[in-house]
């Protein structure tokens, strides 16, 4: 009797294991995996036709790359739940990134993005510098970015309302902006211009501190005092979101020495950051409020640097250039290249025209060339 039982018990166990067995062949299903898929479709911004070749990367704690196929999608098919960020690379297109793609269990997110050829880019440059270094130049030049390039505020303007523009690039470090300037940059700003700019400016300048553009930039001088002007003193620009992209892509960016140059007054000026704007980098080691030095907002459409990136050298002099990874490019030229490849990254930059702004003269203030 007793071993009748134990036959049983064992003929039983081994039904429960064929219906185990079966239910999962039946199913597909193992155990119940934290995991979800992404999928989407990358396309040119311009002709809108899908892109073959693409290199899709999300970015976690562990890496996943994927290749878009001839209609230009792509498919994580398992892909643990947590918050990625996607690169995409195509030769020939500027990067795409983008953060904040989540992934949750049992279900697919969509991350489609646009990529542009940098010859259907609008790009306007005004650089103004008296120096030999031209980094914002160098660094359009190195990433393939043909420009039109203007040299003061009259220019800066004539072209912002007669051509329209999908991306500024400013390297502001000698002329004093005029109101008409400060204006047409505010409004192209409003309409969702992408703008990255070096300024001197709000240094010496109380009525352009006063302005509404550098609050849309991210930066707030409303409590400006006399000792937050950088001048004549060397001094470090402090990486306080070290995993920004800005610091990251496509160089890696250390802290920033900046030097006194012997041609310019004044290198720079410290700020608080404004409603939507976030400091990256500042002054100080570690974050403090007021010291602010880089500056981002929500919008991911512009970058403020309110220090002279013409400044970033080893010295006082002209062509004394920072080179902190010895690689033949200057630390100045890299964080240019960082800052205009995360603008034409996050979202697709539309050509702007601003409107008929009034005679665009040039400001009586100083220069901040000796």
């Amino acid at each position: 009797m007793f071993i009748h039982r134990a036959h049983l018990a064992t003929k039983t166990l081994r039904i429960l294991i064929v219906l185990a067995v079966a239910s999962f062949a039946l199913t597909g299903c193992g155990p119940v995996r934290n995991v979800g898929s992404v999928q989407g479709t990358i396309t040119d911004a311009v002709t809108l036709l899908p892109i073959s070749g693409a290199k899709v990367t999300l970015i976690n704690a562990a890496i996943l790359t994927a290749t878009t196929g001839t209609d230009g999608s792509y498919r994580f098919p398992s892909v643990a739940a947590g918050t990625y960020e996607v690169k995409v690379t195509k030769a020939g297109y500027v990067d795409r990134l983008g953060d904040g793609v989540t992934v949750t269990k049992g279900a697919t997110t969509t991350a489609s993005m646009n990529m542009i050829m940098p010859a259907d880019l609008e790009v306007l440059l005004y650089d103004d510098s008296i120096l030999d270094n031209h980094f914002a130049a160098e660094a359009l030049d190195a990433l393939g970015i043909t420009f039109t390039q203007v040299s003061d505020s009259v220019g800066l303007v004539d072209e912002m309302t007669n051509h329209p523009w999908r991306l500024i690039v400013a390297d502001h470090c000698n002329y004093p902006s005029s109101k008409a300037m400060l204006d047409c940059l505010s409004d192209y700003v409003d309409m969702g211009g992408h703008l990255a700019i070096s300024s001197w400016d709000p240094t010496v300048s109380a009525s352009s501190r006063a302005h509404a553009l550098w609050e849309k930039l991210g930066a707030d001088f409303s409590g400006f005092a006399d000792g937050d002007v950088l001048a004549e003193d060397p001094f470090t620009v402090f990486r306080w979101a070290a995993d920004h992209v800005i610091f990251r892509s496509p160089n890696a960016v250390t802290n920033i020495s900046v030097n006194y140059v012997s041609r310019y007054n004044f290198e720079g000026v410290v700020a608080h950051e404004s409603a939507g704007g976030m400091a990256i980098a500042g002054i100080t080691p570690a974050y403090q409020a007021g010291q602010g030095l880089v500056f981002v907002t929500d919008s991911n459409l512009t970058v403020f640097n309110s220090f002279l990136l013409d400044c970033v050298q080893d010295g006082a002099e002209p062509g004394d250039d920072t080179d902190s990874d010895a690689d033949g490019v200057a630390d100045a030229e890299e964080l240019w290249q960082n800052e205009i490849v995360y603008l034409l990254s996050w979202t697709d930059p539309a050509a702007i025209q601003c409107p008929p702004i009034g005679p665009a003269s040039l400001s009586a203030g100083g220069r901040n060339s000796k």
